[in-house]
C-alpha cells in the first residue's frame, strides 16, 4: 500500500503544479470596443472585440476556436463567451455568447481564459479511485495491479470486405470488441489509431450499442 499511496500523493502533486502552472500562463487580453456581429450562428449572438494586431505567435496560437474566456459585465460580473476566430488583417476577435444581458457587456475591458475544469475532474477521479466508489471497483487493480487484466474472446471479429488493417491493428479491434473494462492504445501518429476507432465504433453501433467519442480538442473528433 505504501507504493499506491506514494502514486496518488505523486499525481496530486503533478496536477496540482499544473494548475498553478494554468493560473500563471492563462490568457489575459485586452479589448478596446465591442460590436454584435448581423451574421447569424445557431451557437448564440456574435460580437467582434477590438483587440489590435496580435504579432505573439504563442498569444495568437491560444486563440483556437472554442477556447472559452470571461467577458467583464458593468455589474462586475462575467459572461462565458467562446472564441469562434481571430482576424489578424482588422485585429478583431470574434466571439459566440448564447443567452446574455447586452446592456451588461462592457464596451471596454479584458477578456479572461477560463480555468480549466479537467484538474478538478482529475482530482476528483483520483479521490475517488482512493477511497474505492469509483463506478468501476476493479479501477484501482487495472491501473495499479501492476499486470493486465485478461480479456475474454467471447466476440470473434472478422473484418468486412474493404476493411485494410494490418495484423496490430486487427488485434487491437479485437481485444476492444472483448475488453470489460478500457483498452489503452498506444502508437505514434501514423500509425492508423484514427483507423481502428473508426472500425471500432462500426463494430460497436452494428451491435446495437451506443459510443461516445472524446478527445482533449476538437479537431481529433472532428477526425
Amino acid at each position: 500500500r505504501k507504493r499506491i499511496r506514494c502514486f496518488y500523493d505523486v499525481q496530486h502533486s503533478l496536477i496540482e503544479a499544473g494548475q498553478e502552472y494554468a493560473k500563471e500562463n492563462a490568457l489575459r487580453l485586452p479589448y478596446s470596443a465591442i460590436r454584435e456581429v448581423t451574421e447569424a450562428n445557431n451557437d448564440g449572438t456574435c460580437y467582434d472585440l477590438v483587440v489590435g494586431k496580435i504579432t505573439d505567435d504563442k498569444l495568437r496560437g491560444k486563440l483556437k476556436e472554442g477556447l472559452c474566456l470571461r467577458l467583464p459585465q458593468t455589474d462586475e460580473k462575467f459572461q462565458r463567451c467562446s472564441v469562434e476566430h481571430y482576424d489578424i488583417h482588422t485585429g478583431t476577435l470574434r466571439v459566440v455568447l448564447r443567452e446574455h444581458d447586452r446592456n451588461l457587456l462592457c464596451p471596454q475591458g479584458e477578456l479572461q481564459e477560463l480555468p480549466n475544469p479537467a484538474f478538478k475532474f482529475q482530482t476528483d477521479a483520483l479521490d475517488k479511485m482512493r477511497t474505492d466508489t469509483a463506478e468501476n471497483p476493479r479501477l484501482e487493480q487495472m491501473v495499479l495491479g501492476g499486470a493486465p487484466l485478461p480479456i475474454p474472446q467471447t466476440v470473434q471479429y472478422t473484418p468486412a470486405e474493404g476493411v485494410r488493417l494490418n495484423e496490430k491493428q486487427l488485434e487491437a479491434v479485437q481485444k476492444a470488441l472483448n475488453t470489460q473494462d478500457y483498452l489503452l492504445v498506444q502508437g505514434p501518429p501514423g500509425t492508423g489509431k484514427t483507423s481502428i476507432i473508426i472500425e471500432m465504433v462500426r463494430q460497436f453501433v452494428e451491435e446495437g450499442k451506443r459510443v461516445l467519442i472524446c478527445s482533449q480538442n476538437n479537431h481529433a473528433v472532428d477526425n
